[in-house]
């Protein structure tokens, strides 16, 4: 057999593994398309809600001027400034966010197998949130937005690396060890942070916990090229994978039969989710539960299909996270609600919801 007929014959068989995973076609068109109209309504009302209430025509009006340079009717000015330079950058912002940390966790839980698994697992938060704090502590951030993103993927990435070195078992990557590093490396950045936020001044405390739980007050058109870039690339690449992350949900031995190595491709994804939720905390905080929460979501609408399950993610985390900033923004104006105890108190009970009802 020449090896291009055995390559060929490698992918079918991979290909049909998927196929017989619970899946059901008609089912999921439905649940994409709902999901579709459900985020466009969801993109509208964040828009339109706020301090100042703008109407959906006016809306699509400035959309419409700003992406093609037609105008149709007129609009107040104010109007054009809250929704493009304020909401809009804001509303990206959310999407990148929960669909960068919603596809990095289903990833996580194929790679590893394990329902519980999240992109936080291998402690790029714990690391993030100890390198922004240096750099709030130390007083760098007036003058350059960048300093504390950058404090925070710093420390993201030494977290990954000593995870990564200590989850090594004779130059392979052990599962169980990963784990245990990660839960280790997590307290140790964890409590590091608490040392850090401790000594703070009540300014620098303030703005400590804020960023630990999550927020996009800051965000700008500027800053958001780093998560789409991410995020991108990220969901790009799962979903090229996604025939061998059905293979991976196999366990490691049938991988291997259908041509897939689980240690190369698990150190290869273990960076690439790193990147995509590092780049994520840098920016706009810790915002926990996403990437545990979605995945299952998902998979419980549409089955286990990896080729469909990383789509349903990005729609719907991506929708999840408008609502629960729509929730930090309006329902306690003016006073504005840090985004991880929205996604917390909503996705713990909507979790253990879940796991009474499938067991």
């Amino acid at each position: 057999m020449s090896k291009q007929q055995s390559y060929s014959k490698k992918e079918w068989t991979i290909a049909e593994v998927a196929d017989s995973l619970h899946v059901y076609d008609q089912q999921w068109r439905w649940a994409i398309g709902i999901a579709g109209v459900l985020l466009f309504i969801s993109v509208m009302i964040s828009l339109s809600s706020g301090s100042v209430t703008i109407a959906f025509t006016d809306i699509l009006r400035i959309l419409l001027y700003k992406f093609t340079s037609l105008k149709i009717g007129n609009w107040e000015m104010t109007h054009q400034k809250i929704i493009w330079s304020i909401r809009f950058p804001r509303i990206l912002a959310g999407l990148l966010t929960g669909a960068g940390l919603s596809i990095a966790g289903a990833t996580m839980q194929a790679i590893l197998r394990n329902p519980l698994a999240s992109p936080y697992l291998l402690g790029v938060s714990s690391g993030a949130s100890l390198g922004a704090s240096l750099m709030i502590l130390l007083g760098l951030t007036v003058g350059a937005w960048f300093i504390v993103p950058l404090g925070a993927f710093g420390g993201a990435m030494l977290a990954l690396s000593m995870v990564l070195l200590m989850g090594q078992n004779n130059h392979r990557l052990s599962t169980e060890r990963l784990i245990l590093a990660g839960v280790a490396i997590s307290a140790l950045f964890g409590a590091m942070t608490s040392f850090v936020l401790y000594i703070s001044p009540d300014k620098g405390m303030r703005e400590i916990i804020f960023w630990t739980l999550g927020s996009f007050q800051s965000a700008s058109w500027e800053k958001l090229i780093v998560p789409f870039v991410g995020v991108s690339l990220g969901a790009v690449l799962f979903i090229l994978k996604s025939n061998a992350l059905n293979a991976m949900l196999m366990g490691e031995e049938t991988a291997y039969t259908l041509g897939v190595n689980p240690v190369k491709l698990r150190k290869q994804l273990f960076v690439v989710v790193s990147i995509v939720a590092g780049g994520i905390v840098a920016l706009y905080g810790v915002v926990g539960f996403v990437g545990l929460m979605i995945p299952h979501i998902v998979r419980l609408i549409i089955g286990n299909d990896y080729r469909k399950i990383l789509t349903g993610c990005l729609i719907v985390g991506g929708t999840f996270m408008l609502w629960a900033d729509w929730a930090a923004r309006i329902l306690f104006s003016p006073l504005e609600i840090p985004l991880g105890i929205i996604t917390s108190l909503v996705g713990a009970p909507f979790f253990l919801w879940l796991m009474g009802k499938v067991r």
